[in-house]
């Protein structure tokens, strides 16, 4: 009981650490008189980085782990963007959300591009995977640490209408991260996914990426990414753990 409530304890300071280094960003930016979202979220990775380190509850090797790259990231990666944008599509063409477009892509530059590809992904792979996911796998399941992180994670980013779409990618993220035990593969699957997301809408006519049209190769392509990502949660499945992670001591009581 006591270690649960330790383990609460350290996840409700994280999340009281994220916002209130989002919140100090705000001020800030007001000292600086800087009126820029971006300055505001690397001020706020750095704030998130400070106060955990101080807090010992953020170690490099512990969050980032080895470089363990494997190479069907890149494949799913792939085709976790192409179904994304095709859910996204099918929802927007049956119930037309109301999505207001981001202040992020007022300016379609390189540097919004930069920023969106990489920033954002390492931040958010850094506060959810890397420490989230990192305090909650010594106390309980691969399957319930993947579910609580993936829920908050996707939570945070509501969207009307495909908030289950963002739950999917981020279940996909936080089991790499737990199977593989190296932060850099869900980064460079959210790279890749960030970058061609905004490479669409800085290039195309629209400011949201739901508008674009599909022709039938859209839907057929689609169709068969959809498929794709089905077989591979079922992959997923078969490899999570449900059981809560032994302890030593009970290893050893197990192994007399």
């Amino acid at each position: 009981m006591v270690k649960i409530l330790t383990t609460t304890f350290k996840f409700l300071l994280v999340i009281l650490v994220f916002w209130g280094s989002f919140i100090s960003s705000f001020y800030v930016a007001d000292f600086f008189k800087i009126k820029d979202i971006r300055f505001m979220m690397i001020v706020t990775l750095i704030l998130i980085t400070f106060f955990l380190y101080i807090l010992k509850l953020f170690k490099f090797k512990e969050v980032f782990g080895g470089w363990k790259i494997k190479k069907e990231i890149f494949f799913w990666s792939f085709i976790y963007m192409i179904a994304n944008c095709f859910l996204n599509y099918i929802i927007d063409s049956l119930f037309h959300p109301s999505i207001p477009p981001s202040k992020i892509f007022d300016s379609k530059s390189l540097e919004n591009l930069v920023f969106i590809a990489f920033l954002i992904p390492l931040m958010e792979e850094v506060v959810f995977r890397g420490i989230v996911c990192n305090i909650l796998k010594n106390k309980f399941s691969m399957f319930i640490t993947i579910l609580i992180s993936g829920l908050i994670f996707a939570t945070i980013h509501w969207i009307p209408g495909i908030t289950f779409i963002i739950t999917g990618s981020t279940f996909y993220f936080g089991y790499i991260y737990l199977k593989t035990k190296s932060l850099w593969n869900p980064v460079i699957v959210h790279v890749i996914n960030n970058s061609i997301a905004a490479l669409i809408i800085i290039l195309g006519k629209d400011e949201a990426i739901e508008t674009i049209n599909l022709g039938m190769f859209g839907y057929i392509v689609g169709s068969i990414s959809l498929l794709l990502c089905f077989y591979n949660f079922y992959r997923m499945y078969k490899g999570i753990h449900f059981e809560k992670p032994l302890k030593i001591g009970e290893i050893k009581e197990g192994v007399k």
